[in-house]
């Protein structure tokens, strides 16, 4: 809701939002790494499929980000990840060139830590994100080892695109985290 308010030469605007109280845990891992770079996550919402591909294929020629893994986290909606490193600013930049969701884009700016979150588990009625391809292409920049261990485990199919240029670290940080929507 907006109210504007005008009173001689000012005017007062007050805004609200409505926003459903997160009632459903699922799990996810930030793409902050060991070192404070970061690895490419995206989560794209109500988006065909093939719009996503031709986009993703362009940011990864654009800015260098190796093999992309797609990932099916409901009917139209799509993860994304990369395990090349990037520096915040490069990231932030790669987001900003993308039509990923708002609410993903936003995240740190509400959240004490700067850190996107992509979910790995069943939320509530909905399935864990399902696998469904690689978007190939090589890289010489340095990868994050233990994003990749990590999901190599839940996909084993991954492990057939193997990490090129790993850069050795393996600590990774998983969270439980509190969602809306089921």
């Amino acid at each position: 809701m907006r109210l504007i308010l005008n009173l001689g030469k000012w005017r007062w605007l007050f805004e609200s939002s409505l926003v459903k109280k997160a009632t459903h845990w699922t799990t996810g891992t930030l793409n902050r790494t060991e070192n404070g770079e970061y690895v490419f996550y995206a989560d794209y919402d109500l988006m065909k499929k093939e719009y996503i591909h031709g986009e993703l294929k362009h940011l990864q020629h654009i800015y260098d980000l190796g093999n992309i893994h797609i990932f099916e986290s409901s009917p139209k909606s799509f993860h994304a990840i990369s395990f090349v490193k990037l520096t915040a600013k490069e990231y932030i930049e790669i987001l900003m060139n993308s039509s990923c969701c708002q609410a993903f884009l936003n995240v740190p700016r509400f959240s004490s830590y700067r850190n996107w979150v992509l979910r790995h588990f069943s939320k509530g009625s909905k399935d864990a994100p399902k696998y469904l391809y690689t978007i190939k292409s090589t890289t010489n920049r340095k990868q994050s080892l233990a994003h990749y261990n990590f999901l190599k485990t839940l996909y084993p199919v991954i492990e057939k695109n193997q990490l090129i240029n790993s850069d050795g670290l393996t600590k990774l940080d998983v969270i439980d985290y509190p969602t809306a929507k089921a």
